[in-house]
């Protein structure tokens, strides 16, 4: 369990109540995924062991759960394709979905009975555990990453900015924040997190007189290239940093960056934070770099894009590598932008940061041996 609540700061209450919460409801959502399912099963096996008088009331328990839990069951794998896709997409997909599992096993068994058992019964029951299990490896996550999580920092440092939208479900964006804090670790670079679920915690991040201490920011969580999402709205970069007043429009008045990495989605040709935060883009710290040093092993001072545009180096990173196959393939399919990131891209942009620490570290101890 997490650390008992009079050991922690305001901050870390916060981020534990939010995963503590998330863990409450995946076992009521249990109820649905598994124990209806199981009781689905349990009646259609027993009915014909119990007297007649009651196989009415057992039929009725029985059409009863398997509408429970097909319903359920669509119902959560709709919210999951709309976080990503539109409402009209949502439905076509889940049609063609219930079509296809039904063609299957008609195909297979020629049987309706199948049909019912997998949708009501398999499908539910493999999404409970599935959900389950993603739930508490996130706990586990977030138990690694609370003890970093420290009240406000008067020093320069580094802010790893974790907005979170608390309706979404399956939320694995702070996966590569574990690997990104032993990094940082690594090399001596002063960090604080900032966890965000309202406008107003990630607006407090970067207004004074927070900002003037921030001098790198990384940034997870789920969005679009233009803003990302927060449980009372979607946080627009333009909006905030646009300042409207009589006269027309003008740039909030923030202090550059050394480096902004985007590390949310990063779909739809809108304007990132890298292009408000950074005097110009380009390479971090050039002067690691020899003359031969391939461009595309650089570490860059910002991101904002996503695995479609993503530039890997195939040596070591095959599973990445297909990774980045499918989202362009699903880009091309569906005709849209599939500039997605998952923990895998995201890890790999560490990484790449770990090589540009390492670089840099090396240069410091030659000159000062020198």
């Amino acid at each position: 369990m997490f650390t008992k609540n009079n050991e922690l700061n305001d901050n870390q209450k916060a981020y534990k109540d939010y995963y503590s919460k998330r863990l409450i409801n995946v076992f009521i959502w249990e109820i649905f995924f598994i124990a209806i399912p199981l009781l689905n099963w349990i009646s259609i096996s027993s009915i014909s062991k119990v007297p007649v008088q009651l196989h009415y009331f057992i039929m009725g328990v029985i059409i009863l759960g398997i509408i429970i839990s097909t319903v359920w069951s669509l119902y959560w794998i709709g919210k999951q394709l709309k976080q990503r896709y539109s409402t009209i997409i949502t439905i076509v997909i889940e049609i063609l979905f219930i079509l296809s599992v039904f063609l299957l096993f008609w195909t297979i068994y020629g049987h309706i009975g199948i049909f019912i058992h997998v949708m009501s019964i398999y499908i539910p029951i493999t999404l409970g555990i599935v959900s389950l299990a993603l739930e508490i490896i996130l706990y586990i996550f977030a138990k690694k990453i609370l003890p970093n999580i420290t009240l406000d920092k008067s020093e320069e440092h580094t802010a790893i900015i974790l907005p979170h939208d608390a309706k979404k479900i399956m939320d694995v964006s702070d996966f590569p924040v574990p690997r990104l804090i032993k990094v940082l670790k690594k090399y001596h670079e002063n960090f604080q997190i900032y966890f965000c679920l309202y406008e107003e915690n990630i607006i407090s991040v970067l207004t004074k007189p927070k900002i003037e201490n921030i001098k790198r920011i990384w940034i997870f969580g789920h969005g679009d290239r233009g803003g990302c999402s927060l449980t009372d709205k979607y946080f627009s970069y333009e909006e905030f940093m646009t300042e409207k007043n009589e006269y027309g429009e003008k740039l909030h008045n923030i202090q550059p960056m050394e480096y902004v990495y985007q590390c949310h989605c990063n779909p739809e040709s809108t304007t990132p934070l890298t292009e408000y935060l950074l005097k110009s883009k380009g390479v971090l710290d050039p002067e690691i770099y020899p003359d031969n040093y391939p461009d595309d092993d650089k570490m860059k001072n910002y991101y904002d894009s996503g695995l479609s545009d993503m530039k890997i180096n195939s040596k070591g990173n095959r599973l990445l590598s297909l990774d980045a196959w499918f989202y362009k393939g699903l880009g091309k399919l569906l005709h849209e932008d599939s500039n997605y990131n998952d923990p895998l891209s995201i890890n790999y942009i560490i990484k790449k940061y770990e090589t540009h620490l390492e670089n840099k570290s090396k240069l410091s101890n030659k000159a000062i041996d020198e």
